[in-house]
């Protein structure tokens, strides 16, 4: 099998993944990256993880109160994710 049909389906595929993921998700990853970084590095992973997911609930209790928005549990998973693996990279590592 060649170099660029190894590709095109490698593409093809990822295409189909992130088009199951939600823009939303995505940016609920990439906060949670940024905010679980600083706290990973300087906490330890039972202070940081506690802080990461009250930072995660406090925000989507502060959305349904301003913007009246639901609660959801998928946005603060997709929030506290990153935490986990950056816990996982800190132990492991």
């Amino acid at each position: 099998m060649g170099q660029d049909k190894i590709i095109n389906i490698l593409q093809s595929k990822f295409l189909k993944a992130s088009q199951l993921i939600r823009k939303d998700y995505l940016l609920h990853f990439l906060f949670g990256a940024v905010i679980a970084t600083p706290l990973v590095i300087v906490l330890r992973p039972t202070y940081a993880m506690p802080i990461l997911v009250a930072i995660a609930l406090a925000k989507e209790l502060a959305w349904n109160k301003v913007y009246g928005t639901e609660i959801s549990i998928k946005d603060v998973i997709c929030t506290v994710a990153p935490g986990i693996l950056l816990i996982l990279v800190k132990i492991l590592g």
